[in-house]
Formats: C-alpha cells, sequence, structure tokens
C-alpha cells in the first residue's frame, strides 16, 4: 500500500480494491469468502530491540527481536542473517543432548555477535528515514542540499555519497558467513 493509499481501503468496496494485484485465483477465493475478510488494520512501525532475546527453551529472531522500519526493507536480510548466526551457534550443541547452560550460553552469543549489526542497521534506517522526511516536507536542509548540488554540476555525487552512506543497510556492517559442515565421525 503506497504512503496516503488507505483512503481507498475505506468504505463498502475496499476489498475489490484489495485484490486487484492478487492472482485471479486468490482474488476468487478472496471474494468468496469475503464475509470472513476484515478490514485491513494499519499498524504503527516501531524500531526497537528485545532487550533480552533468550529464556528457556526460547530464541528470539528476526522482528520478534528487533522489528525494523521498512526503509530500505531491511528486515529479511538482518532476520537472515540472525538465522545464519543461530545455525552457527546452536548446530554443534545438536549432535548429542546439549545440556541447557550450554544452550543458554549459545543463546547469548547470538545476541551478542548479533547486536552491533543491528543498532547499526537502525541508526542507519531513523537516518534514512529523516532525510526522506526532508526531501518530501521540502525542509530547509532539503532545499540547501538541492542549491548545493546545482551549484556543482549536478547529483552524481550526491548520489554517490548516499550509496556510500547506504552500504551498511546494502551489504551489512559485519561479515555472516554459514560454517561449514563438520566431518563426519569415522
Amino acid at each position: 500500500m503506497p504512503k496516503g493509499g488507505l483512503a481507498e481501503f475505506r468504505g463498502a468496496n475496499w476489498l475489490a480494491h484489495a485484490v486487484r494485484a492478487a492472482p485471479s485465483g486468490l482474488a476468487r477465493h478472496v471474494l468468496d469468502h469475503r464475509d470472513e475478510v476484515s478490514a485491513p488494520v494499519r499498524l504503527n512501525v516501531l524500531v526497537a530491540r528485545a532487550p533480552s532475546r533468550t529464556a528457556p527453551g526460547e530464541l528470539l529472531l528476526g522482528d520478534a527481536a528487533h522489528p525494523m522500519s521498512p526503509v530500505r526493507a531491511q528486515g529479511i536480510n538482518l532476520a537472515l542473517r540472525d538465522v545464519i548466526v543461530a545455525a552457527n551457534h546452536l548446530r554443534p550443541l545438536a549432535a548429542e543432548p546439549a545440556e541447557p547452560a550450554a544452550v543458554g550460553r549459545a543463546c547469548a552469543a547470538i545476541q551478542g555477535e548479533r547486536e552491533p549489526e543491528i543498532r547499526r542497521a537502525q541508526h542507519l534506517q531513523r537516518r534514512e528515514a529523516r532525510g526522506q522526511g526532508d526531501a518530501r516536507a521540502a525542509t530547509w536542509r532539503f532545499a540547501l542540499a538541492r542549491r548545493g548540488a546545482r551549484s556543482l554540476g549536478g547529483y552524481a555525487w550526491a548520489q554517490r555519497a548516499w550509496l556510500r552512506q547506504q552500504a551498511g543497510l546494502r551489504f551489512g556492517t559485519s561479515e555472516v558467513i554459514l560454517a561449514p559442515d563438520p566431518p563426519p565421525d569415522r
């Protein structure tokens, strides 16, 4: 849904608008069951981090551990990186029954390893959202940046600077590699 697009989802015919982009079979199914479908609910975006992502028998990853802003759509990327780090720490414990304390230490290590990148990504998302807000609201900062870009001969340098600034969001700020399987016992 585009920003400000909630208006077309109000009124009696909101469901017809909602299924326009759906595959025809899904659209027919939803329309056939229209009495069972509730109207859309707008959710507030919350950028946060759980103070602790573990409890006995539980490990929070992805948005459950650190909900992200939709700015630059990094939630799924960070969740996948969480899973890789979790696999690296928990897979060695799966070979034989692990002591709960060992699992707890592994979970704490996962959070410790992921926390710096999550903090950095959320910081970059907030900074990007502020910049987008400046552009949408045509603030004095945005106007000054436009004038400066024109006087320096265009936007190519600004685009390069923006891409450098976005590298952490686009490619992560820490290396995350799935560890190879250990050799089988002989």
